[in-house]
C-alpha cells in the first residue's frame, strides 16, 4: 500500500499552485465524474498548470486518490465508541461505514477498484472483526463475516448511486 509522500522542496521560483489546490481539484473531478476520469492531464487543466508541475505536490494519481480517501475518512467518519455487546459494536461500525459511503459513492468505488485503503478508516475493519471474534467466531470466520458485511455495504451503495444517476439522466417520470 503506498504511503503519502511529503511535498518536495526545491529552490527557485515559488509554485503557482499549492498541494491543497491540487487535492481540491482532484476531489471535484472524482466527485463529479468518477475516479476513472481523473488523469494528471485533466487535473493539470483544472488547476491551470502542466501535468509535470503536479508531481511536485503528489507522487502520482494513486497517492492523490489515497489522500482523497484519507481526507474524506478523517472529515466524515465518526468512530462509534466500542461499547455494548460485541453484536452492538459490530452493527455500530457497519452502520458508520455505510453512512459515510452513502454520501460519497466514489470512495466505495475506490476502495474496491484499487488496492487503496485509508489508514484513517482502518478502525472500522478492526472493530467489526473484533466484534465478530468476541461474538464467538474464529478469526477466519470473523474475516469472512467482515467481508460479507463489506460486500453487502458496497453493493447497496453502488446500486443506490447507479439508480440515482439514472434518475438524474432520464427526464421521464
Amino acid at each position: 500500500m503506498p504511503t503519502p509522500s511529503t511535498p518536495r522542496k526545491s529552490p527557485g521560483r515559488p509554485p503557482r499552485i499549492s498541494r491543497e489546490e491540487v487535492i481540491e481539484a482532484g476531489r471535484r473531478i472524482v466527485a463529479e465524474q468518477g475516479a476513472d476520469r481523473l488523469t494528471m492531464r485533466r487535473l493539470a487543466a483544472e488547476v491551470g498548470s502542466t501535468p509535470m508541475a503536479l508531481y511536485h505536490h503528489v507522487r502520482d494519481k494513486e497517492e492523490l486518490l489515497l489522500l482523497l480517501l484519507d481526507e474524506y475518512a478523517e472529515r466524515t467518519m465518526r468512530r462509534p465508541e466500542p461499547s455494548g455487546t460485541p453484536r452492538e459494536q459490530t452493527i455500530a461500525a457497519a452502520a458508520a461505514i455505510h453512512d459515510a459511503l452513502r454520501d460519497c459513492p466514489w470512495a466505495a468505488e475506490l476502495l474496491t477498484a484499487d488496492d487503496l485503503m485509508s489508514p484513517t478508516a482502518l478502525w472500522f475493519v478492526e472493530q467489526i472483526v473484533d466484534g465478530l471474534i468476541r461474538s464467538g467466531l474464529t478469526p477466519e470466520q470473523a474475516v469472512r463475516g467482515y467481508r460479507a458485511i463489506w460486500y453487502y455495504t458496497h453493493g447497496q451503495i453502488t446500486i443506490t448511486a447507479a439508480a440515482a444517476n439514472r434518475r438524474t439522466r432520464d427526464p421521464r417520470p
